[in-house]
């Protein structure tokens, strides 16, 4: 990606499911945003049209997109377990990155993310809010 002064790298997004505001700046590129809501809390996914991600997950009851990749850092969890105030991170093949940070009943992260965008998508992580 690259921006003419007037453009921003980032832009605000306000995420409304239910009765939850989430707040993220993220890559300002063509993107589709997800919203989801299951038995034991919510979620969104913000892609890209390069499949890059962005996700958000409380529900303890869905599997992390980059639950697949644990393994290769050997992270371990029970799905329906997470850790609190932790960040894992790591390549995907063909030089493609995934991020995972967790707090106190949720996470948010990346994944499919091209080195020349890591950087951007990590800035986007560090904006999240919960309102």
């Amino acid at each position: 990606m690259s921006f003419s002064k007037k453009e921003k790298e980032l832009i605000k997004q306000r995420i409304k499911i239910e009765n939850h505001v989430l707040i993220i700046d993220i890559p300002n590129d063509q993107h589709e945003i997800g919203r989801y809501i299951g038995g034991h809390g919510i979620s969104f996914d913000i892609k890209y049209p390069d499949n890059s991600l962005i996700f958000y997950l409380d529900d303890n009851g869905l599997v992390s997109p980059n639950y697949e990749y644990y393994p290769t850092i050997n992270f371990k969890t029970l799905i329906g377990e997470e850790p609190k105030d932790t960040t894992i991170s790591g390549e995907q093949p063909k030089g493609k990155f995934w991020k995972e940070k967790f707090f106190n009943g949720y996470s948010i992260g990346y994944n499919n993310v091209p080195k020349e965008k890591k950087d951007i998508f990590d800035k986007s992580l560090a904006t999240f809010k919960k309102k």
